[in-house]
């Protein structure tokens, strides 16, 4: 909860009303307000009055339009619970506000009713706002990453973050710089990450996931058909890997004797065997951090006696 602004609110009941000249003031020390969902917010008010009046209510309203009706936030089904009021009406319009949300978003006047007279202050603006999970660093295998929990409003001091994953709190993730660094990320950081403040745990940020990126790995070759293999039997050789992102482009290898040559692109390859397409084939599989090389399988003809 942040002041933005001071305000005194002038209220004159003249004497062309029949009461006292005497002048009312609405005083209060924030026109507007920021807060993080979850949290208690308190706009403090206070008022002076003529002596010879009687103040019958003091209540806040949401939105209010000068000399029409509005609903005490008290009636108000949404504000159910979460509303209190000060105990001392003849001076005090202190509003506070209860478990937050950013429905609550609004203008909240306070409303004194005097005798026959009623009087609207001017607005207060409060705000609620979600904090946020911000991502920083390259999400890469090996990599480190930081994770911010920021807010739109300024946070209380000393404001203690709870991060969570999955929805779990985190241990020893409670940190007074709202920063979670994970330190040589693997797939097993992935997830939906949240944070919130300690106490307002059950009014976490919105989940970020975590997405974890990584070079090719586990590739191999899958040969078919499988088995011995006669000449003029059509072979198609598939490379498979496991990679995020996803492999982007695979190149295939023939090594014969001492010489590697190309022998295709794409995740297939088809060709005839005989005795110039025999031999050992590998193929590379490559995304857009790095690339990674299958074992070889031996492709040839099958021999008999």
């Amino acid at each position: 909860m942040a002041p933005c602004w001071s305000l005194s609110v002038l209220l004159i009941l003249s004497r062309t009303l029949g009461v006292s000249a005497e002048r009312w003031w609405v005083t209060m020390s924030q026109g507007s307000v920021c807060a993080v969902a979850g949290s208690s917010v308190v706009i403090p008010c206070s008022f002076t009055h003529p002596s010879n009046l009687t103040v019958n209510k003091v209540y806040w309203v949401l939105n209010a339009i000068p000399n029409s009706s509005t609903r005490d936030l008290l009636d108000l089904p949404q504000y159910a619970g979460r509303v209190q009021y000060s105990l001392d009406k003849e001076r005090n319009c202190t509003l506070t506000l209860s478990d937050v949300s950013v429905t609550d978003t609004a203008q909240y006047h306070v409303r004194i009713e005097i005798n026959a007279w009623n009087k609207l202050s001017r607005r207060v603006n409060l705000t609620v706002k979600d904090l946020a999970v911000q991502v920083a660093g390259a999400a890469t295998e090996g990599h480190v990453v930081k994770l911010s929990c920021n807010s739109h409003c300024i946070l209380e001091q000393n404001s203690k973050i709870i991060w969570k994953k999955n929805g779990d709190i985190l241990p020893d993730s409670q940190t007074s710089k709202k920063e979670l660094i994970l330190h040589n990320i693997s797939t097993e950081d992935e997830g939906n990450y949240s944070c919130a403040l300690q106490g307002r745990e059950d009014h976490p940020s919105p989940p970020v996931k975590l997405n974890v990126l990584y070079t090719p790995k586990n590739t191999s070759v899958s040969v078919s058909p499988a088995g011995d293999k006669l000449e003029g039997t059509s072979v198609t050789l598939t490379c498979s890997s496991d990679a995020n992102p996803p492999v982007e482009n695979y190149r295939w290898y023939r090594q014969t004797g001492d010489e590697t040559t190309e022998a295709g692109s794409g995740e297939t390859i088809t060709f005839t065997l005989d005795t110039t397409s025999a031999g050992l084939y590998h193929c590379e599989a490559k995304n857009r951090i790095s690339s990674h090389n299958s074992s070889a399988v031996d492709v040839s003809l099958a021999v008999y006696s």
